[in-house]
Order: C-alpha cells, then structure tokens, then sequence
C-alpha cells in the first residue's frame, strides 16, 4: 500500500467538520503503551525510516486483531506526520468480503463522544 499517496488523497479532508479534539480534550492524543493509533499494515516501516520527536510504536495484542502496532505521540503533531487511523479517527476501515466499508473504530466508544452520534458529526464530503 502506498500510505504516502493515501495520505496525499485525504490531506485537507478529515471526517468531522470540526476540531473534535475540543469535545473530549484530545483524547486519543494521550495514547499510552496500549492505547495509541493503530498502525495498518506495511504502515510501521514509514515511521522506522523516520521517526518524529515524541513518537512511539508500541506492539501490542488486540482483541478481534491479533498482535498489532499502535503509535503514540506526545499530545499533539503535526497532521502530516500522523498515521492513517489517527487521521480517519473515529472510524475505520474494514473489510466486508468484498469491498473495504468504512465502521466506527471499536476502540474509540470508550474515548470518543462522536461514537454515540458519529452520523450527525460526520462530513458527507469525506
């Protein structure tokens, strides 16, 4: 996968209208050893080429994924340094059997108050 042209796709398009970093005080900013953004796969290797000040990769084992790599920060960072997932937050992409469907990140209903009315927050746009 070529994460740096996905990230070029959805540069200036995120998927609420808002900071919604405002509603919750950043939370899924504070991410520690096993609560970070979940790096997708082949995405690590970006940030083993070139890790920014303040960041860390955190392997971990998930309920429903297995063994995974979660990034964490320390609170606040540039968007273009940022991996996918923290980038579509609170959603994610799954796979149906056929087609890639984007579902609210099940990680996020204990952090994220857009979980409960995700569809009214959500930009159509994106």
């Amino acid at each position: 996968m070529d994460y740096i042209q996905l990230y070029r796709i959805i540069e200036e398009s995120t998927p609420m209208k808002f900071d919604c970093g405002l509603l919750c005080q950043s939370a899924c900013c504070q991410g520690d050893d096993d609560q970070g953004m979940l790096l997708f796969p082949g995405e690590k290797a970006l940030y083993a080429q070139d890790m920014p000040e303040g960041f860390a990769v955190h392997e971990v084992t998930l309920p429903g994924w297995g063994n995974a790599h979660l990034l964490t920060c320390a609170g606040r960072c540039p968007r273009a340094r940022r991996p996918l997932s923290c980038r579509i937050f609170p959603l994610s992409p799954h796979w149906d059997g056929q087609q890639f469907v984007c579902r609210l990140d099940s990680r996020g209903v204990a952090m994220c108050p857009l979980c409960r009315d995700v569809q009214d927050a959500l930009d159509p746009a994106f």
